[in-house]
């Protein structure tokens, strides 16, 4: 029995000892070895596509590598560690800045003209008659990056008559028939005919692929002379993808007048 417990003592001294040399954990050690930081990193990679979980992963990766940094032994020039960390956080507040509070706006402004244009005039793809007033809403980038996927729903309080872009940023498409109606109307022969019937919106729904950089998108609505009274606001509502992400918009401005 003396035998047995001093044989046990030494087993047990052996691993008081062992676990004083190295006191990480077996397990922090096999994170180590796969190389867990790089994977969170590589996952990072994704950010373009999912944004959020992409986050999530670099700053773990980041934080593991912090982790490591400090676990591992520098037999000489220790103050190295202490220098990659620093030139480490550093990194982490740059990722921080440029890309998880990166801002990416979009200015819009609505204004109404109070002059109708001379008769018969062609502009944005519409023409224009003396009791028409012409609807400007703009959209405008104003940072050093293009926009992508922008997918707007514009509207108003009162009927639009006609729309167009002002401009020739490519890929604009307006959604048409979004609100249709038809009746039944008896033909020459007296059988039932069924036709559609011109149904006026107060809102479009408008696609653009891309809002370059520095550039505005500005879009020309048909309006009533006698509807001026009611347009008072425009709402946009929609989003756009800026910034590594997609952003989300829900505005309702004021509509200025302009002579």
């Amino acid at each position: 029995m003396s035998n047995r417990a001093e044989r046990r003592a030494c087993r047990m001294a052996e691993r008081i000892a062992a676990r004083l040399s190295d006191p990480v954990h077996p397990a922090v050690r096999w994170l180590r070895s796969v190389g867990l930081a790089s994977t969170c990193l590589g996952f990072g990679g994704l950010v373009t596509v999912y944004f959020w979980p992409s986050v999530v992963f670099v700053y773990l990766g980041l934080t593991l590598m912090l982790v490591d940094l400090y676990l591992e032994r520098f037999e000489r020039h220790g103050w190295l560690r202490y220098m990659i960390m620093i030139a480490m956080l550093v990194g982490i507040c740059a990722f921080t800045w440029r890309t998880v509070l990166r801002q990416a706006p979009l200015v819009t402004r609505a204004y109404v003209s109070k002059t109708a244009y001379p008769s018969g005039t062609t502009s944005a793809g519409i023409r224009w008659y003396p009791n028409m007033r012409d609807l400007h809403v703009t959209l405008e980038n104003d940072t050093d990056e293009d926009y992508e996927r922008g997918y707007f729903h514009i509207q108003i309080a009162a009927p639009i008559l006609a729309k167009g872009q002002l401009g020739n940023i490519p890929g604009v498409q307006f959604v048409e028939n979004e609100m249709s109606a038809r009746q039944n109307v008896k033909g020459p022969d007296g059988k039932a005919v069924n036709v559609p019937l011109l149904v006026s919106q107060n809102h479009y729904r408008v696609r653009c692929e891309t809002l370059p950089r520095h550039e505005s998108l500005e879009l020309s609505f048909a309006i009533l002379e006698n509807d001026l009274p009611k347009v008072k606001e425009a709402t946009i509502e929609g989003s756009y993808r800026g910034g590594f992400r997609t952003r989300h918009m829900n505005v309702t401005m004021s509509v200025g007048v302009f002579e």
